[in-house]
């Protein structure tokens, strides 16, 4: 049974606090990754480097999350965070642009460089090669739920009740978004500038971050299997 909606919109968090709590996930998913590589790599000597990026993004997710629904617990923490069922209009014509644009820089990047796909993602694919579980997981559903429940979830509400408002929330965190990716050339760069800036009109448009979520995991999907692809060909 689906649950009732508050006839009050919750009220939005401060921006010093919405600050504070940010810095506690980012901080609890930073020690959830140091912890991991602490006791794999002196206690038993494991070399896997994909495993604990995979394990820090879950424990993070975890950890944070965890603090978020406990902070935010009288204010709906998943309605706060955009965790709600956009409109099926709003949600098609989201993923139409949000993949419509990924398809464009592709082709921009191929004519470009001449390469069918960002080597970045070369080197994802052959690093977690060995392991697929752990790529899907990592790739797929740790990074996309941690990054949009914290970019376009708590920031993008705090800020966007700020002074800055909705405009201004959105190119802070799209040019922080793209920082963080730190891109390997001028065109990744703009991709991910670009796609961070639909990502958050999506969410501001819709209320919600499943749009970006899923716009997220099938571009995903995708570059991951033209990297296997790709992979494949170069080693017959």
């Amino acid at each position: 049974m689906a649950l009732q909606e508050h006839e009050s919109e919750p009220m939005p968090l401060s921006l010093a606090r919405t600050a504070l709590v940010a810095f506690a996930v980012v901080a609890a998913a930073i020690a959830g990754l140091i912890m991991i590589w602490l006791s794999l790599d002196w206690s038993i000597g494991y070399k896997d480097r994909s495993l604990y990026g995979t394990l820090g993004n879950l424990v993070g997710s975890i950890v944070g999350g965890g603090m978020l629904f406990l902070l935010l617990r009288r204010r709906q923490p998943g309605r706060y965070l955009g965790l709600t069922h956009p409109q099926p209009r709003a949600f098609g014509l989201g993923l139409l642009a949000g993949l419509g644009f990924a398809a464009l820089f592709a082709a921009v990047g191929w004519l470009a460089t001449g390469d069918r796909l960002d080597p970045a993602w070369i080197d994802i694919y052959t690093s977690y090669g060995h392991n697929p579980t752990l790529l899907v997981l990592s790739m797929l559903v740790a990074t996309p739920l941690f990054e949009e429940c914290l970019l376009r979830g708590l920031l993008h509400r705090g800020l966007a009740a700020s002074r800055l408002g909705a405009t201004g929330a959105i190119g802070v965190i799209s040019v922080f978004s793209m920082l963080i990716q730190s891109p390997g050339s001028l065109i990744a760069a703009f991709h991910a500038l670009g796609s961070a800036v639909i990502l958050g009109v999506v969410r501001e448009r819709t209320g919600s971050i499943v749009t970006g979520l899923a716009i997220r995991v099938l571009e995903g999907v995708i570059l991951l299997t033209a990297a296997s692809v790709i992979v494949g060909h170069v080693g017959s």
